[in-house]
């Protein structure tokens, strides 16, 4: 007697529910893409089918589609049990009133701080905790029956504060959850603006909100790899700087500008950036001169540009020693005078990687990352992106000193800050650098990365 063949059965519980629902992988791409307003490929679908977990919202937009499909809810907790349940999941939309995202990002702290092993959502519940009180403030200024006035300027500078502080903490949220948040704020300072047009300063400080949130925006953008609306944003924030006055700031960006321009290997943009921050930073304080000026030097270094990369270098380091962030400029918070320093470090080894220049400096630059405590990051430094992309640097500048252990040693560091949080601009320094260890595929000290670095990168 034969018996009949078993069939497959699928892997996980979405191909179940796919099959239920008469769905191909291809058909819930392009379904959730149409949902989200982000492009899906029927590869990706093809993986969550498997055993892949999507990202945040995606999720959410999967069990949407399938309860369409198949005329009964079906909840991401059905898809995937047991994962907790992130008040970001949720499809957010650019069209959220203000006073609707700020219930959703109080729902987000109250959620990171019951999430184990996050550092910054004490600070980011403490700011967000006073919105229950903005929000019917919010919500008459949008609809025109009052002025914007002192409560609502603050609670948009709130806003921004509570924002950096969840970046500054890539664990708690997904960045491109993060950016959307962010954009929808600054929509909605966008309709307040456009209702109340004029000239007061409760005006002004909401133009400042409006361009430190699309800053944010661009950052965020650029991290993820989205250039061109990590541009789109970040110019947003500099004509928002210029109409409100703030000369500083709008340096800022444009250092931003460069610096992303640099990262993603556009010197010509990035040395017309630089020139632009240059001269708009001019008498502003010793803080916002050190961030400026730190960021020029490296995009005039990429370009190719010795002499404007060492007056930029000479710049950054004589305002980091007299530098207060905190009072000068408190959007340059993160900033330190080692940070400076190593700014400047990899400056000189992206010099001598894109013009040609010598060893020494090669040298030079490794040893003023080496003097600002980059070596100790491997310990456990506070922001895995910064570290990945900085212990990068180290190990790329090693690898052309032929220094192959300490090269290692440093690549294997940032490969372990980059599984952490990825970020666009790693990615690419992390492919040439396995490039550049490929040469030494036959040394036993390289063979214990490579691998490791090829898998990463994705070869």
């Amino acid at each position: 007697m034969s018996v009949p063949a078993k069939q497959a059965e699928p892997a996980t519980l979405l191909g179940t529910l796919l099959e239920e629902a008469n769905l191909t992988p291809t058909q819930l791409a392009a379904e959730v893409s149409q949902l989200t307003g982000r492009q899906h490929h029927p590869a990706q679908a093809f993986r969550w089918r498997s055993q892949v977990v999507p990202r945040t919202p995606t999720r959410r937009a999967i069990a949407a589609v399938l309860t369409s499909a198949m005329d009964r809810e079906v909840t991401p907790d059905d898809i995937w049990p047991g994962l907790p349940d992130q008040p970001s999941d949720r499809i957010v939309s650019s069209q959220w009133t203000v006073p609707e995202l700020l219930r959703l990002s109080i729902e987000q702290a109250e959620w990171a701080g019951n999430t184990a092993g996050l550092r910054t959502t004490k600070a980011a519940q403490s700011v967000l905790r006073g919105f229950h009180s903005h929000t019917e403030r919010w919500e008459a200024v949008t609809a025109g029956a009052c002025q914007p006035d002192g409560q609502l300027a603050d609670s948009a500078q709130t806003l921004v504060t509570a924002y950096r502080r969840m970046d500054d903490n890539p664990a708690a949220i997904v960045g491109s959850d993060l950016r959307i948040m962010v954009d929808a704020a600054a929509a909605g300072i966008v309709r307040i603006l456009r209702r109340h047009p004029g000239r007061q300063r409760h005006i002004t400080q909401l133009l400042q909100a409006l361009a430190h949130l699309s800053q944010l925006s661009g950052w965020i953008a650029a991290e993820i790899g989205h250039l061109r609306t990590a541009d789109h944003r970040l110019l947003l924030g500099l004509r928002a700087a210029h109409a409100a006055g703030d000369r500083p700031l709008g340096a800022h960006i444009l250092a931003d500008l460069a610096f992303t321009a640099a990262c993603s290997r556009r010197p010509r943009v990035a040395a017309l950036m630089a020139d632009g921050a240059a001269q708009a930073v001019g008498h502003a304080s010793a803080a916002a001169q050190a961030a400026v000026w730190g960021r020029v030097a490296f995009a005039r270094a990429v370009a190719g540009d010795p002499a404007g990369m060492h007056e930029a270098k000479r710049h950054a380091l004589r305002a980091a020693t007299v530098m207060r962030p905190a009072a000068d400029a408190p959007w340059a918070y993160y900033l330190t005078p080692e940070h400076v320093e190593v700014q400047c470090g990899y400056a000189h080894v992206a010099l001598a990687r894109h013009s040609g220049q010598n060893r020494t400096m090669l040298v030079s630059g490794h040893q003023l990352m080496e003097s600002a405590g980059t070596q100790g990051y491997a310990a456990g430094p506070p922001d895995p992106r910064r570290c990945g992309w900085e212990m990068a640097w180290v190990a790329w500048s090693l690898m052309r000193q032929r220094r192959l252990d300490g090269a290692c040693e440093a690549a294997n560091s940032a490969l372990d800050h980059y599984s952490t949080v990825p970020t666009a601009r790693t990615r690419i320094l992390l492919t040439d650098l396995h490039t550049s260890m490929a040469r030494y595929a036959g040394t036993q000290v390289v063979e214990s990365v490579l691998p490791r670095l090829a898998q990463v990168i994705g070869r």
